[in-house]
């Protein structure tokens, strides 16, 4: 049987006054599938900040190149985020 090892690093630095009508459970969702993708795809490091107000960027990593940046943005008028990449 072959062992599958996976060596990654999630970085999250997020300024949560920078997100000040988001509510906690959405945070908490939201880096829950920012977590979902990267372990679906083939990176090794997450970086996870803000972008401004109501806005966070993901650079997802392989061997220190970024493969993918994926924006997420807080919509008010909807209550939820939404990815773009």
């Amino acid at each position: 049987m072959k062992k599958l090892r996976i060596h990654s690093r999630v970085q999250i630095n997020v300024d949560l006054e920078k997100l000040p009508n988001v509510p906690d459970e959405k945070i908490e969702h939201v880096i829950g599938q920012i977590l979902v993708r990267f372990g679906r795809w083939s990176c090794d490091t997450c970086r996870v900040m803000n972008d401004g107000d109501n806005m966070l960027i993901c650079y997802f990593e392989n061997h220190n190149e970024t493969k993918i940046v994926m924006g997420v943005v807080w919509r008010e008028a909807t209550q939820e985020f939404t990815f773009h990449t």
